[in-house]
């Protein structure tokens, strides 16, 4: 299955030339491509390049290997997280973070996300920047949502903390890894008040 869009072959294996944001958007699509068909570990730095219909040697002038092409790659597909929603309730925004999250790991380059996080158990490092670049910015939002939740009384203090943040997020991931299907709003409310809100509760 392929994840790209709007990527004409030529059959020929020639290069295309293309420039600027045309050339970057090609790469990043052949990195989506190559990690839903093969996982992190069969990606390789020749199989973008061809995908792409470019060269490596344009590769290896913008990116030093194949880490940093698809940290790059996955930040770029995973947009801008937005900001913390406010809405007065922690409740409502915890939802709202949650279903953003899964309405983004639901697309096919969300599906290549959860393939390298599942798929490469032999290369933590990798998984730990993976974690840290693409994941953790929407863990920082849930952690400000939580802020403002203990300034308010609605949860205990202590309750901001990272591992609390990062309990939904993976909790979301868990789901879609394992059920393979996309998670419904209802099943994001149970993540939420059956598990969140107990454990911030400030009673």
């Amino acid at each position: 299955m392929s994840a790209s869009t709007g990527r004409t072959a030529t059959g020929t294996g020639r290069q295309i030339r293309r420039y600027g944001a045309e050339l970057q958007a090609a790469i990043f699509e052949a990195v989506v491509d190559q990690l839903y068909e093969h996982g992190y570990q069969g990606v390789t730095m020749e199989g973008v390049a061809a995908a792409a219909q470019t060269g490596k040697a344009v590769l290896y002038r913008r990116w030093a290997g194949k880490d940093d092409l698809v940290l790059d790659a996955l930040r770029h597909f995973a947009g801008d997280p937005g900001k913390a929603p406010d809405t007065g309730s922690v409740r409502d925004d915890l939802v709202d973070l949650l279903q953003r999250m899964a309405a983004s790991t639901t697309t096919p380059t969300g599906s290549a996300v959860r393939m390298l996080l599942a798929g490469t158990r032999q290369d933590p490092g990798f998984v730990r920047m993976v974690r840290e670049k693409v994941l953790r910015p929407r863990t920082e939002l849930i952690a400000e949502v939580l802020d403002r939740a203990v300034a308010r009384g609605q949860a205990r203090p202590g309750a901001c903390s990272p591992l609390v943040a990062r309990t939904g997020p993976a909790l979301v991931l868990h789901h879609l890894a394992s059920e393979d299907a996309v998670i419904s709003r209802e099943e994001i409310e149970r993540i939420v008040d059956e598990v969140l809100l107990p454990l911030i509760s400030p009673r």
